[in-house]
């Protein structure tokens, strides 16, 4: 009886650790889709500077693109 009591401690304990090692990978899991969601928001942050330099960059072409709108002095 005893091999047979010992047998089953040794399953429930690999048990117990395949247990353990799926909580980590659950948990490590929730912390990339986290992480993801950051990282989505940052980038579209990103997008929108990128869409505001674009926005300025246009402005600026316009004007270099029409020197008659400019001052005489910016002209010269």
């Amino acid at each position: 009886m005893a091999p047979l009591e010992t047998q089953v401690r040794e399953h429930h304990l690999q048990l117990r650790r395949r247990l353990d090692s799926v909580k980590r990978i659950h948990r490590a899991s929730d912390e990339l889709e986290e992480r993801i969601s950051e990282l989505e928001q940052a980038e579209a942050a990103v997008r929108g500077q990128i869409e505001a330099l674009a926005q300025e960059i246009a402005a600026i072409d316009a004007v270099i693109d029409q020197p008659d709108a400019l001052p005489l002095a910016a002209n010269a």
